[in-house]
């Protein structure tokens, strides 16, 4: 058995040879999501279906131990990971972040003030925000999302790389320790030392080898398990010219096979139109009338009337036509590709009335097209969606029996309010922080 290691592209490299540095023994194999980075710009859902696949893929390829080193996928992926994904998929695998190790370090060196340069998804998840105040609840802490540092890590262009830590670096000048929050950064993290010489700056090239070989002591039960031929495959989901170059210049050990892999789903949401096609009217019929409490009003009309449907949900969105009260709401589509893959309804604000029935989201996936981990993504983007309205939350009504979708809000940010109990079923209201 091996160790596993994942990264949303090729700066976890820096990762992997501090683990072969501190423990050259062990085999290990590394895979770069090089088809989807960066993934901070990224949704949360399509973070999760991403990290899920390369779970999949490591625990394929007989890892019995893996670490997630790309900070993103640990903020986002990581609690889902251990505590749904691998008890039922594969229990005897354990599933490691970089977050708590870097915590552990940063938090041992700051006084009071703790600086946190990451990823955007990164920040807006405030895992380090979180973790370092278990650990010390008195800590200031200052977090930056630098969205550029990543595509010019990639692209190789540290002139760029320079100029950006320079801008970001001004935001730290009064913290006591400064964590890299990315496993592209420690290949920029001697700019950050020379912008700030009186920082601590926490680089995770520098600890990670010596967390795991601590945790291998520990965990004996683990350690017995894994080969020792001092082996490393390094494999990406997509392979060009450019990404050997880069690979070349982040580490000069680089195998001459690597693997193309099929390259994860890309989707879209763009709101319903007056005068659709008929894939969108086919879309519509898959899916129920009415199923677990979600309503499909579109099923079972026939195109014409479906083409009036249209034309009467747009002019409810702008608040056109509405009956009394109702209030406006946008129908929303998810594509991939030209497949239509589902629709969700967003209410732009509430009545008395739908607070206590229905609330603000309901969406559907055709039936075609399930077991796909498509809840996830369309709820995350239609909350982007909601975020753009301006409002600060939003409710979702779900019925107590409907795991699936629960399990969807809640990895969204969804905080259980109340359980409502009914003749047939309870009904969950959940709210959503924006």
């Amino acid at each position: 058995m091996k160790i596993g290691i994942f990264d949303s592209g090729l700066g976890g490299l820096v990762i992997t040879k501090a683990f072969i540095n501190a423990l050259p023994e062990y085999d290990y194999i590394y895979y770069g999501d090089t088809a989807n980075l960066p993934y901070g710009d990224k949704t949360s859902g399509q973070i999760l279906a991403y990290t899920l696949e390369a779970m999949k893929f490591l625990i394929s390829k007989k890892c019995a131990l893996i670490i997630i080193a790309c900070n993103t996928a640990t903020a986002v992926a990581l609690r889902y990971i251990q505590q749904r994904f691998i008890p039922e998929y594969a229990p005897d695998v354990k599933v490691l972040g970089v977050v708590i190790p870097t915590v552990e370090v940063a938090a041992a060196q700051a006084h009071d003030r703790v600086g946190v340069v990451a990823t955007a998804a990164t920040v807006r998840s405030h895992i380090y925000k979180e973790e370092l105040h278990k650990i010390n609840p008195d800590l200031e802490i200052e977090e930056v999302a630098a969205p550029k540092l990543v595509p010019a890590i990639e692209n190789n262009d540290f002139q760029l790389a320079a100029k950006l830590v320079k801008k970001y670096a001004d935001r730290f000048r009064n913290v006591n320790s400064l964590i890299l929050g990315c496993t592209h950064y420690p290949l920029v993290k001697e700019f950050f030392r020379r912008e700030l010489p009186q920082v601590a700056v926490v680089s995770q090239d520098e600890l990670m080898g010596a967390k795991l070989a601590d945790y291998l002591d520990r965990h004996l039960e683990i350690d017995l398990t894994l080969s020792r031929e001092a082996e490393c495959e390094i494999l990406v989901s997509e392979l060009n010219p450019h990404y050997r170059k880069v690979a070349a210049a982040l580490w000069v050990f680089i195998p001459q096979e690597f693997l193309r892999r099929r390259k994860t789903m890309e989707v879209k949401l763009r709101p319903l139109r007056e005068k659709e096609d008929d894939a969108v009217y086919q879309m519509f019929q898959e899916i129920p009338a009415e199923e677990d409490g979600f309503e499909n009003p579109a099923h079972g009309l026939s195109p014409e009337e479906f083409n009036d449907f249209c034309r009467r949900h747009v002019g409810y969105s702008q608040g056109i036509g509405l009956k009394p009260g109702y209030v406006p709401d946008t129908y929303y589509l998810l594509f991939s590709g030209d497949e239509v893959l589902g629709f969700a309804k967003l209410r732009h604000y509430l009545n008395d009335f739908l607070l206590n029935h229905g609330g603000h989201i309901g969406y559907g996936i055709r039936p075609t097209c399930r077991g796909r981990k498509l809840g996830n993504l369309i709820l995350s983007e239609v909350l982007k969606q909601a975020r753009l309205m301006s409002l600060e939350r939003v409710l979702l009504t779900i019925r107590d029996y409907n795991t699936p979708s629960r399990k969807v809000c809640e990895f969204n940010g969804g905080k259980l309010e109340k359980v409502v109990p009914g003749a047939e079923f309870a009904e969950c209201f959940y709210w959503i922080e924006l």
